[in-house]
């Protein structure tokens, strides 16, 4: 099973979005985290496989809003 890291942003829980590869999808959420669009809202990555939605760690890249 390989991993997939989905970026998210606040109440946002789609595993849609990011990529198999760790550094891609850090770089993805620093990006989100200097967008001011984004101010207050919590970044994170969320470790799920390709095979499945089912998260098994979060990575917060920034703490803030989740609603």
């Amino acid at each position: 099973m390989k991993k997939f890291y989905a970026v998210q942003i606040g109440y946002d829980n789609d595993c849609g979005t990011g990529s198999t590869v760790k550094r891609e999808a850090i770089k993805m959420a620093n990006a989100y985290k200097r967008n001011p669009r984004y101010d207050g809202e919590e970044i994170r990555i969320a470790v799920c496989t390709t095979d499945s939605d089912f998260v098994t760690e979060e990575i917060i890249i920034r703490e803030g809003n989740r609603e």
